[in-house]
């Protein structure tokens, strides 16, 4: 935690033996386990979030560069957020890739401190599934209790595939593994 805190200053590279430069022993151990925390941090992280931190080499860059890109809760990114919700739809995608996308934004509006409410979950998600999904949706609507997201995008899912099944649509293994 030291290293990604920056409670752990790097010491100088190179010290003063018998009036000579040599390197520093208590920096190459420093830098060791810098680096290790470094690739523990580089592997936890989305394909979006490395992007943030590409070319940065300490654990304590990596930490500020993710705080300064997703720390910001400015009324400007809430409602940029917000508005994404509000107008992402499925598309030609499946509804577990729309739902991932989905629960994503609705992520970093929770992380931000800007939880989305259920009720708003669950009307922007429907009505971005789209035309295909009219009857569903409008069975949930009048459903009471309204269902949670994660049950709604379950029966989703569901939904898409019994469509497919009855239209004969089959899915393409190479779609099905992605």
């Amino acid at each position: 935690m030291p290293h990604i805190t920056g409670d752990s200053i790097a010491p100088p590279t190179t010290i003063l033996v018998d009036n000579k430069h040599v390197p520093n022993p208590n920096y190459t151990s420093w830098h060791e386990l810098d680096q290790k925390v470094v690739i523990l941090l580089n592997s936890s992280l989305t394909e979006e979030a490395a992007a943030e931190i590409l070319g940065l080499t300490t654990a304590r860059a990596i930490r500020t560069a993710l705080e300064n890109a997703y720390n910001n809760s400015s009324v400007e990114r809430i409602h940029s957020l917000r508005d994404s919700l509000r107008k992402m739809s499925k598309g030609t995608s499946f509804v577990s890739e729309y739902g991932r996308k989905f629960k994503s934004v609705c992520d970093k509006l929770t992380a931000i401190g800007q939880p989305v409410d259920e009720m708003d979950k669950l009307h922007w998600f429907l009505c971005g599934l789209g035309a295909s999904f009219e009857k569903f949706s409008t069975a949930i609507r009048t459903t009471k209790p309204a269902p949670v997201f994660r049950d709604l995008l379950s029966q989703a899912e569901s939904h898409e595939i019994f469509i497919q099944s009855i239209h004969g649509i089959t899915i393409p293994l190479v779609d099905f593994v992605s």
